[in-house]
């Protein structure tokens, strides 16, 4: 039969042991003091076996075996009370000696824990005890890599359903959780790691898929560019046209201006001859009567005396000379009627003219409105092509500069459920912290969250590996001085020190905090993609996020991680800067 690990993982040494065992030839008699059912003595044994430990961290691996060996062997022992005192001795040991720690890890104390977490027929609480110095281990800062081989088994813990073991599965969950969030990862077998390679070559084909379509929305987008420029070729081409009809209203107008001098030069001519011709017409009437009065006198000499023969012959002689001047000037009179008739015509045929003039004027400006019309819409439709080319490719620009990184939650059960994977609503009044892995420390980082239901809620940053138990407070020491966070109320809070100024949340508000670790480190607080006044600078090197819900019903779904390559806080005059001092 093949040895257990536990039996064999001192053997190389223990010839070494017996020789260096002499020098401490109390330690049988306080390995019994520490057996010992007296409390007195079983706290003297242990705080003396503490003391010669840690006074002879220096004096080699063989050494620290003779402390280390009795202890893992209580730990393993039958005797639950001795494994719990085992368990304590061996954690204040790797609490306060880096030495006693790297000689814990070189044993093969790692490989016998993972034998008995996996042995179904430990014993629970020898399990527990273990679990208890792992965890002392990793909180002492024990390189994770070391503890790979124990994900498996942790993992097959944490998912146990039996109620007698549920503070087991619990303990292991929370180790589970530790390693993984200080980059520990599980020891692959060759079939996941050929299945890591096929989805690693898929995601490649992937990503030169996409490089082929941003090629393609790139030649989109300049063929865009040539119709946009071919359409500014058609405006400048139409506004050159319209400049042309301009000029040819302007000569129109000038030539239509002098046209109208001439008729306004005819019409003074026309009032002139009109004014003439009334003239003319009074005279007629003044020789016709005088031509009535002559008759008379006429026949009153010839009546009277043949005396006046002579004379009626002189006045017939005069009054022939009459007629002749009024038959001239009756004559005249025609000619003048007819020089008014065709300059009346001339008026007709210039108002005619006049009138098609303002008719093709009116036309034109028809026309010109119209053009200026379509130069207007053409604008218009370019400017909106123009905007969407700008909103398509900005949209592409982000998406290509976003890379989406996966997260997990990682917390003990409590007054709290979920609905789908990161949705969490409080089902009881008491402060509630989820911390986010993993960690980041070099870039700039987006976090999203829905605040489904809004209550008492934060959302920060914090130190890797900070726990903050539920029940326990993030504003309260000794946890205030290891994180930041936004509260719902609006303010800014770190290591006791609120500042307000920040917009309050409520139901429906997309929340996001974005991390930026280029010098001086800050995080902003984005609601609705507005950014906030109030922000935090000289966070630590390495960060995670985190949330709290406290009052019942409260609700938050955590939407995405994404790394970014440019930042998005733009510079505010108004900004408030609090730093982590």
């Amino acid at each position: 039969m093949s040895k257990r690990p536990t039996e064999s993982i001192r053997n190389s040494n223990s010839i070494q042991q017996s020789n260096e065992f002499t020098q401490f030839p109390e330690l049988p008699l306080l390995i019994n003091g520490v057996l010992s059912e007296d409390p007195e003595i079983h706290v003297q044994s242990t705080e003396k076996i503490l003391s010669i430990a840690l006074h002879e961290t220096d004096c080699g691996s063989t050494s620290n075996d003779l402390f280390l060996s009795p202890l893992i062997t209580i730990l393993k022992g039958t005797s639950e009370e001795q494994s719990k005192i085992a368990s304590e001795a061996l954690s204040k040991l790797v609490s306060n000696s880096e030495n006693i720690r790297d000689s814990l890890m070189k044993s093969g104390f790692v490989e016998m824990i993972h034998f008995i977490l996996n042995d179904e027929n430990a014993i629970e609480y020898v399990q527990l005890n273990i679990l208890r110095v792992i965890n002392d281990l990793i909180y002492n800062q024990t390189a994770p890599q070391h503890m790979n081989i124990l994900i498996d088994v942790l993992e097959k813990l944490s998912k146990q359903q039996d109620e007698k073991k549920l503070k087991l599965a619990k303990q292991a969950k929370l180790i589970h959780a530790l390693l993984i969030s200080q980059g520990a990862t599980r020891i692959l077998s060759p079939e996941e790691e050929q299945e890591l390679r096929r989805e690693n070559e898929e995601k490649t084909n992937q990503i030169e898929q996409l490089r082929r379509q941003d090629q393609e929305k790139t030649n989109q987008i300049e063929q865009l560019n040539r119709q946009d420029q071919e359409k500014s070729n058609q405006l400048e081409q139409l506004r050159r046209q319209d400049q042309e009809k301009t000029n040819q209203i302007e000569q129109y107008r000038i030539s239509d201006q002098d046209k109208s001098n001439q008729i306004e030069q005819y019409r003074k001519c026309d009032q002139e001859n009109i004014r003439k011709n009334e003239e003319s017409k009074n005279k007629i009437t003044d020789l016709q009567r005088n031509i009535g009065e002559n008759a008379k006198i006429i026949a009153e000499m010839q009546q009277k005396d043949e005396q006046k023969t002579n004379k009626q012959i002189e006045l017939e002689r005069k009054d022939e000379q009459l007629k002749n001047k009024i038959t001239e000037f009756e004559r005249k009179s025609e000619q003048q009627k007819k020089e008014n008739d065709e300059l009346k015509k001339f008026n007709e045929e210039q108002k005619r003219k006049n009138c098609e003039y303002e008719r093709k004027d009116y036309e034109q400006k028809r026309d010109n409105e119209e053009l200026k019309r379509k130069i207007i819409e053409f604008e218009r439709d370019n400017q909106t092509k123009i905007k969407e080319i700008e909103d398509f490719k900005k949209q592409e620009l982000e998406k290509s500069l976003q890379v989406k990184i996966p997260f997990s939650i990682t917390v003990p059960a409590g007054s709290y459920k979920k609905e789908g994977e990161f949705t969490f609503i409080s089902t009881n009044r008491e402060s509630k912290t989820f911390p986010i892995g993993p960690a980041v420390s070099r870039g700039v980082y987006r976090f999203q969250f829905l605040i489904n239901k809004v209550g008492t809620q934060f959302f920060g940053v914090m130190k890797p590996g900070l726990i903050i138990p539920f029940g326990q407070y993030a504003y309260s020491s000794p946890y205030c001085k290891d994180c930041m966070y936004f509260s719902s109320k609006g303010s800014v809070n770190w290591n006791l020190k609120p500042t307000k100024g920040n917009l309050e949340m409520k139901d429906g508000d997309i929340i996001a905090i974005e991390v930026n670790q280029a010098y001086p480190r800050t995080v902003h607080l984005f609601i609705n993609n507005v950014q906030q006044l109030v922000y935090m600078s000289g966070i630590p090197e390495s960060v995670q996020f985190f949330f709290v819900l406290y009052e019942q019903d409260n609700s938050v779904t955590v939407l995405s991680l994404k790394k970014l390559a440019v930042p998005t806080v733009k510079n505010i005059s108004e900004a408030k800067e609090v730093k982590w001092e």
